[in-house]
């Protein structure tokens, strides 16, 4: 397995489309009229705007003329980050997994390993990044409407790209602080069998005594905004100098996940886990309800 976690330029190529709809938009431009005035196709500037194509440096100068964009600190920070939108695919150590996954994926990839933060919210499983090898092998491997199993060589891939993602709680510096509301259903339904929920249950005790993740538990007959919601993380980016990163919001489903970044729609979300952190169990409890659940694997015949 590889153990790289760079992920590429989908990340910074979102990152710093976002911050130049921004200031076009502050402008008072329209796509149209910022075209003519770049002296670039309107689809190549959507394109931009939307992540969908690397950036020189020489386009970041043009636009923030154009812009008017003229604080030096923004304008080298957004450089920075166009020269992060061009970055060779062989960097990515997702690139070997094209075959398996999305371009959205790797785009989430990339966000989720640019992140200071993850706030998750998960209602059925344990969510990825604290999987053991064992858990997301048994959830992994059948295809859960038909039953059908998965491809050994393909699961095996897929078990790869998981674990490469748990990387970035391991990194010495710059790693997420990661929150968890986990529903107590996710614990008692059983993948794989005891042995395995057993290995998870022990897992989840170890990382959240690790600086920086909190685990809690929602027990199944509070009522809380998460029954509205559903599964939903949160995450938060660290600023660049001047450049203040929006939060967004990642909801994953069985046809694809959903990504939303719009103040609005992000506030939303964050009232909805401040009830889901003060509704569920506190860390303590969480910790001993987690440990009576393994009580109980372990005591079984």
């Amino acid at each position: 397995m590889t153990t790289g976690t760079a992920t590429g330029s989908a990340a910074p190529r979102y990152l710093l489309g976002r911050h130049l709809r921004t200031f076009r938009e502050r402008a008072g431009l329209s796509l149209r009229e910022a075209s003519r005035r770049l002296e670039m196709g309107q689809s190549q500037v959507s394109r931009v705007e939307n992540g969908e194509a690397p950036v020189r440096a020489s386009d970041i100068e043009l636009a923030c003329q154009v812009y008017g964009v003229t604080d030096g600190d923004q304008i080298r920070a957004l450089m920075d980050l166009a020269k992060d939108t061009r970055q060779s695919r062989a960097k990515n150590w997702l690139s070997s997994y094209a075959d398996v996954v999305s371009e959205n994926f790797v785009l989430f990839v990339g966000l989720e390993a640019a992140a200071s933060s993850l706030a998750w919210y998960e209602t059925d499983y344990v969510p990825g990044l604290l999987q053991t090898r064992d858990y997301a092998y048994d959830l992994m491997r059948a295809e859960r409407l038909t039953g059908k199993e998965l491809d050994p060589h393909l699961l095996e891939r897929r078990l790869e790209i998981r674990l490469n993602r748990q990387l970035i709680l391991e990194r010495e510096s710059g790693a997420p602080e990661v929150a968890v509301v986990l529903s107590e259903a996710a614990l008692r339904r059983a993948i794989g069998g005891a042995q395995t929920m057993a290995g998870q249950l022990s897992h989840l005790l170890e990382m959240a005594e690790r600086p920086g993740i909190e685990i809690r538990v929602m027990p199944l007959d509070r009522e809380h905004a998460g029954l509205a919601t559903g599964q939903f993380s949160l995450l938060d980016f660290p600023s660049r100098g001047p450049l203040i990163e929006p939060s967004g919001v990642y909801v994953d489903g069985y046809l694809g996940f959903w990504w939303a970044d719009k103040p609005a729609e992000v506030d939303l979300y964050r009232t909805a886990w401040k009830n889901l952190w003060e509704t569920a169990l506190s860390e303590r409890q969480s910790a001993d309800f987690i440990k009576q659940q393994l009580k109980e694997l372990r005591d079984l015949p």
